[in-house]
């Protein structure tokens, strides 16, 4: 079985290098052919992704590109129909926001053990408790609805998120991260 993949692989990678300019190895890399029919085809276009879960003018006044990566992919996500990456994705930024709430009030040693932060199930447990700062009523609950649904979504081998599972949390999400942005001092 093995020599068949390894078989396999070997012609796939070298009909990669003869027929379509690139040769496969630890990544795709471009031979000269490649180059050229690269450049013949010109410009390339970019998607841009709609505001359908996250509206970017949330986060016009950060200047923290990786928070606007993950609100393009957000909205990418799910835009194209990539529901469990959408999932996954708002839990993230979920996460790194609450992260940056910690960190701006001076707290970050609270949610870390061992200098590493510790899982998002007890920083919203922590978060939840009050003692560095004051969620709104039902904010700590949507945050256990992300966490789940971005669990589900990564680790559940039989399960699919659809639409729907997205839209029943978008505006309680939405209201969430808002929430956090102002916490984190991030806020317009």
């Amino acid at each position: 079985m093995a020599d068949e993949v390894e078989r396999a692989a070997w012609s796939f990678s070298e009909w990669c290098e003869k027929r379509r300019g690139f040769s496969v190895g630890t990544g795709y890399n471009l031979v000269r052919q490649g180059k050229l029919k690269i450049t013949k085809i010109g410009a390339l276009s970019f998607v841009t992704a709609a505001e359908d879960v996250l509206p970017k003018d949330e986060f016009a006044s950060t200047t923290r590109k990786y928070l606007l990566a993950m609100v393009d992919e957000i909205n990418g996500c799910y835009q194209f129909g990539f529901y469990d990456g959408c999932a996954v994705m708002c839990r993230r930024l979920m996460e790194t926001l609450l992260i940056e709430v910690f960190e701006h009030l001076k707290a970050g040693d609270k949610i870390k053990a061992d200098g590493e932060y510790i899982g998002l199930g007890d920083i919203i447990s922590r978060a939840r408790g009050g003692q560095h700062f004051k969620l709104q009523r039902g904010s700590a609950d949507v945050m256990e609805a992300i966490k789940l649904l971005g669990d589900t979504a990564a680790h559940s081998r039989m399960y699919i998120t659809k639409q729907p599972d997205i839209d029943d949390q978008r505006f309680k999400y939405r209201k969430v991260i808002s929430e956090l942005l102002h916490l984190a001092g991030m806020a317009c």
